[in-house]
Parts: structure tokens; sequence; C-alpha cells
């Protein structure tokens, strides 16, 4: 995958926007946003939901500046078209996203100009729909689904992963959280850990009560699943980090598991909910 000098200062000067907010330089999030095997784990997580994703239409929601789009044709050749917002009409990364295909031999209309409340596809378009943390910035996310749900050919699957505001981690701040913050009382928190609260507006606080919530109004069905609690459970009671996990947060786990507390936590959170990531995948029925 290429990325030019030209074009890495490009996504670094479009994240210093958000860096500014959540007190984070842009090279510590550089990396991630361009690193391939971040996006293979989120295939592997996607293909353990859906199944295979050769020979499928696949559908992005939110391709942020393409990267990911770019691995999944050229390195995979699947067949996938993204959406993500301009920066005209919202603090999308189209333009940077259509930089990033032409550099790499991808055709710009693999990435459509849009947002989720509106999908410019007609009905029953794609096999698989998908979107990794997504869900907490946009405008309204039982329309999103909505318009998902309806671009889905019968049959097909749509997989959501997106925080779960009911538990210990805010990732956009990456700091420590509590699973019942109102707006407000985050905002205080955030202060008084000497942060910019700004980001707070712009985010829908996700639970799985709410989204299972709105699923099961568009599907018209009861929505199984344990909506990732299982997997988020045993990465509590053996807790493994990313390299962009904050020390901090990495010393506060460790010596939570030589207290046994991390077992405890699982234990309780098991009951309550705590899961970090909201994961869902439900398949459209086929008429009969």
């Amino acid at each position: 995958m290429q990325v030019s000098d030209a074009l890495r200062d490009a996504v670094k000067e479009d994240l210093q926007g958000i860096c500014r907010v959540i007190g984070l330089d842009p090279g510590s999030l550089l990396p991630a946003m361009l690193d391939q095997a971040r996006f293979e784990l989120c295939l592997r997580e996607l293909r353990e939901q859906v199944g295979t994703l050769e020979g499928r239409k696949i559908l992005e929601l939110g391709s942020g500046y393409g990267a990911m789009l770019t691995h999944c044709r050229q390195a995979l050749g699947l067949d996938i078209t993204g959406i993500e917002p301009s920066k005209r009409n919202y603090d999308g990364r189209y333009e940077i996203a259509q930089r990033f295909l032409a550099e790499n031999g991808v055709p710009g209309d693999r990435i459509v100009e849009g947002v989720g409340e509106n999908l410019p596809f007609p009905d029953a378009s794609f096999d698989v729909v998908y979107s990794f943390q997504v869900l907490e910035h946009v405008q309204d996310p039982l329309r999103v689904l909505s318009e998902a749900w309806r671009v889905l050919k019968p049959g097909g699957m749509l997989y959501c992963n997106a925080p779960n505001y009911r538990t210990f981690f805010e990732g956009h701040y990456n700091v420590p959280w509590f699973p019942y913050f109102s707006k407000s009382l985050a905002r205080l928190y955030l202060r008084a850990l000497g942060r910019n609260p700004a980001l707070i507006d712009h985010l829908n606080f996700l639970n799985e009560r709410d989204l299972r919530t709105w699923l099961e109004k568009i599907c018209q069905f009861r929505v199984e699943s344990d909506w990732g609690l299982a997997d988020w459970a045993t990465r509590m009671r053996e807790p493994v980090f990313s390299e962009y996990t904050a020390p901090g947060i990495v010393r506060l786990a460790r010596i939570g598991q030589r207290l046994g507390l991390l077992r405890f936590l699982a234990s309780l959170g098991e009951k309550f909910k705590w899961q970090d990531t909201l994961r869902v995948a439900v398949t459209k029925p086929i008429p009969a």
C-alpha cells in the first residue's frame, strides 16, 4: 500500500484538529490510521461474524482516509465500496480518501461522498454492510442502521462494532471511564483531567440496550447476540494490550490483575454488561 510523504502529511494535518481536543500528539495517532496489521484484525473479526468475504459485495460505512478499503482491494481483491462525508458539509475525510485511492490505483468511485443517514444506493445492493467505530459519530444512529438494512440484500449480513459507554474506558480520549456517565458529568470529569470536553457533544453515548432497541425496531425480530460480552470478559481476565494503549491504562490493568480485581470486574461486568465494545451481526431474512 503506497503512502507518499505528502499524503502522510495531509493525514497528520487532518488529525491535528481532533488531537488538540483529546490532548494527543497527531504523530501518535498516525500509525494506527495506516496500520495494515490493524486492518487485518478488523477483517478477521468481520469474517468470524459474517463468514467469507470473497465473492460478496461489501459496503463499508465510514471509510475515513480510505486506508482499510484500499488494503481490502489491493491485498485481498474484495469487491468493496465505502462511503465518507465531505469536509464541505461534515467533518469528513472524503477528500483525503480520494487522494489515498489515487495513489494506490484504486478507482475513485470506490468511496462515495455521502452520509450513512442517506445512503446513495438502491435497495438490496450489498451482501455485507459493516461499520467499525462509526455509529458513535453519526448524527442519527437509528437512521444509519435503517439505511444499512435497506441496502442489504435478503440473506445478507449487517455487522456493527461500536464503543459501549457503559464501560470503564473511553477510547477517543484514551482515559478511564465510569459506566453511567451523563454528558454533563463527562464534561466535568474531562475538565478535572485537564482535557478539552468539546468532543463530547459530538459523540453518541451508545449502549447495548439502545443498540438492541434500534436494531429490533428496524429488523422486526428479536436480535440474538452476546454483544461482544464473552470476548470482553476473556480479555479482562487475561488482558492483552495493543501498542496504542495508553501506558497509564496498562499500569492500572496490571495492578488490577495482580490484586485479582480484573477477574472480579469481569464477573460483575458479565452481569451488568460492561463490555468495552458492542459487536453484533444480523442476517436479513429471505422472503418466503
